[in-house]
């Protein structure tokens, strides 16, 4: 199926005098995003030699662990906000959600920490089956891919490496790499989908210079 629509881009794209790449698995992580984030990327062109620069060209390799992007951050509880950070506040969570992130490991623990009383009456002997939720990201490594949901530790593994909540939209966007300066729009849950839905800033400038490059060539 997936072959199918690759093959009607191309078609599509040649229609209209376009050459498309072939398609690049890239991790963000390896771009020095603090965030495991895959994506398939490719490119159109107008001639072979454009194209070939993209699927030639050596990414720099760079490294950065979530301690380093919100490691500096003023420590919250749930419920908390940060007086001179809007995006920085967390959310204001159940007791039995506390109760539950009380007992799981600090720094990458998971639900599987979980006291059989605590666990989740839909986790009971699927001790494989949605693993992440209620996990914890670990300081040392970089997080795992964001979605929409990244603020909601029943979403996947997005509770504070240490604190018993889960991360703010600040703590979300600096994992995307978006700059501590950047205005978002909209409430907590449009935020947060923007934050989700983004690709991130220091994949896009790692690049950008493959892209010029390809364009200058062209020309």
């Amino acid at each position: 199926h997936n072959n199918t629509l690759l093959q009607q881009l191309k078609s599509e794209l040649a229609a209209q005098g376009y050459l498309l790449s072939q398609p690049r698995r890239i991790d963000a992580a390896d771009l020095g995003v603090p965030q495991r984030r895959v994506r398939c990327v490719m490119v159109a062109g107008r001639s072979s030699e454009s194209i070939a620069q993209f699927e030639n060209a050596a990414l720099t390799p760079a490294r950065m662990t979530v301690r380093e992007a919100i490691g500096h951050l003023p420590a919250l509880n749930s419920g908390e906000r940060s007086e001179t950070d809007d995006l920085h506040f967390a959310r204001s969570h159940q007791e039995i959600v506390l109760k539950r992130l009380r007992c799981i490991g600090k720094n990458g623990g998971s639900r599987s920490d979980l006291p059989h009383f605590l666990q989740l009456a839909c986790h009971l002997g699927r001790s494989t089956s949605f693993s992440d939720v209620y996990g914890r990201m670990q300081w040392d490594d970089v997080a795992p891919t964001l979605t929409t949901g990244c603020t909601d530790v029943t979403k996947g593994r997005y509770a504070h490496p240490e604190q018993d909540r889960a991360i703010t939209l600040r703590e979300a966007a600096l994992l995307q790499t978006f700059p501590p300066n950047y205005r978002f729009s909209g409430n907590a849950s449009q935020i947060a989908r923007q934050i989700g839905n983004a690709v991130p800033v220091v994949m896009l400038e790692a690049l950008m210079p493959v892209i010029t490059n390809m364009i200058h060539g062209a020309d």
